[in-house]
């Protein structure tokens, strides 16, 4: 299968956002050349140097090889016959899983439209895409709510992942802007990344999702929550959540990367306690800086 789309079937229409080393933009293209069908798609446009185009080039290889799957992003097309190189992907409409949270947590506070029910399925959503990309044995590339995107009706997708090597090379290759609040000590301290690390990542994602995107560790400055964690602190179990779901956020923290849960695992217990999610999140007892919106520091 061609992936290659021509040019002339390709339209830049908006500028959302700014990677490290791509543009995003929402666009459109013509869905094959014998018809006038236009897609919505997200646009990465390329303006880098040769070390960033490697990236460029490995993410779009590991995009085409990837089997399709509900929580992870799909490919639509890609241009590279001439720069700017670009990437298209499937559209997702409602921003980042951050960005849906903290709109929908707001709404939520007025009509309820975010349930406990919602909380524990964006989490198995994504702990299901996680799965599938560890049978590729690729891993996630900074792993928080503000790098999973989030389509229509709050279906999470999954977004910059590829194999280990690659994601080391990455996280290397930009260290200023390390996420410290999402790694584990072993990605902090010796910059190993491997499915355990984003193991560790996945239980501050749960956190977040159930703090509706507000910063874990909102009370600390990135060095504290760095030295804090090295010397075994980990973040308490919430008032609105039950200790069985607790258990499973802080067993991803295990300081023994060897213990820290499967995504098997973690999506079979999420899975149980949607059933009766009732007895594992309790809205009324929302901590305060939550219903505030207090404690947003996305960048560390």
């Amino acid at each position: 299968m061609s992936w290659e789309v021509p040019r002339r079937d390709i339209r830049l229409v908006e500028q959302i956002g700014k990677g490290s080393y791509v543009e995003i933009w929402k666009g459109r293209i013509r869905k094959s050349p014998n018809t006038n069908e236009i897609v919505r798609v997200c646009i990465k446009k390329l303006n880098s140097n040769e070390k960033e185009k490697r990236f460029f080039v490995s993410e779009l290889e590991v995009l085409k090889m990837i089997k399709t799957h509900t929580n992870v992003i799909r490919l639509a097309g890609s241009y590279t016959a001439n720069e700017p190189w670009l990437m298209m992907l499937e559209l997702a409409t409602e921003g980042t899983l951050q960005e849906f949270l903290l709109h929908e947590g707001g709404v939520r506070l007025r009509s309820q439209s975010l349930s406990a029910h919602k909380l524990l399925a964006l989490t198995a959503q994504t702990a299901s895409g996680l799965a599938h990309l560890k049978k590729f044995k690729l891993i996630y590339y900074r792993l928080r709510s503000a790098s999973v995107l989030c389509s229509k009706g709050g279906i999470c997708k999954l977004s910059g992942f590829g194999f280990a090597q690659d994601i080391t090379d990455r996280n290397m290759y930009e260290p200023a802007s390390a996420p410290t609040r999402w790694m584990s000590p072993e990605s902090l301290v010796e910059n190993i990344y491997n499915i355990q690390t984003d193991i560790w990542s996945f239980g501050i994602l749960i956190w977040e999702i159930f703090h509706f995107g507000i910063t874990p560790y909102p009370s600390m400055g990135p060095q504290e929550v760095l030295e804090k964690v090295h010397s075994g602190y980990r973040m308490p179990r919430p008032n609105h959540m039950s200790p069985e779901l607790y258990h499973v956020m802080l067993s991803c923290w295990n300081s023994n990367p060897d213990d820290r849960p499967g995504y098997e695992y973690i999506l079979d217990r999420l899975t149980v306690m949607a059933s009766n999610h009732a007895a594992h999140i309790f809205m009324e007892k929302l901590p305060e800086f939550v219903k505030a919106g207090d404690g947003l520091d996305i960048m560390s």
